[in-house]
């Protein structure tokens, strides 16, 4: 019941980061500064940025669920932030490799961020 409350920060989360990666990757592949073929640089850079903040967020929601949360325990607080720390990582993650597969087979990236979400 604890994990109800906070599904949809925790979905939130994941979709807004893979939509901000993807934003700024196609962005990045329109101007020429990447390409499909820096797939391995580009993961790298995005999972370091995914992890970055997802260690943030997952810090910054133990106390919010351990002090909103009347029926939330220490157990519950370190389940949904590591939750919340592992959905924005692999949102990232994905986000990289959905943009950069659909540009490699001449597709827009537009829209990618439904499907990332879908796929977490």
């Amino acid at each position: 019941i604890v994990l109800t409350a906070f599904l949809t920060m925790l979905v939130g989360g994941g979709g807004n980061a893979s939509g901000q990666t993807i934003a700024d990757l196609v962005q990045r592949l329109r101007t020429g500064e990447v390409s499909p073929a820096d797939f391995g640089s580009v993961l790298a850079r995005e999972a370091s940025i995914g992890a970055i903040l997802g260690l943030t967020v997952g810090a910054c929601a133990f106390p919010r669920v351990s002090l909103l949360s009347k029926h939330a325990g220490l157990v519950d607080a370190v389940a949904i932030s590591t939750a919340y720390a592992i959905i924005v990582f692999l949102a990232n993650v994905v986000a990289v490799c959905v943009v950069l597969f659909l540009d490699r087979y001449g597709q827009a990236a537009v829209g990618s961020p439904p499907v990332v979400q879908a796929v977490k």
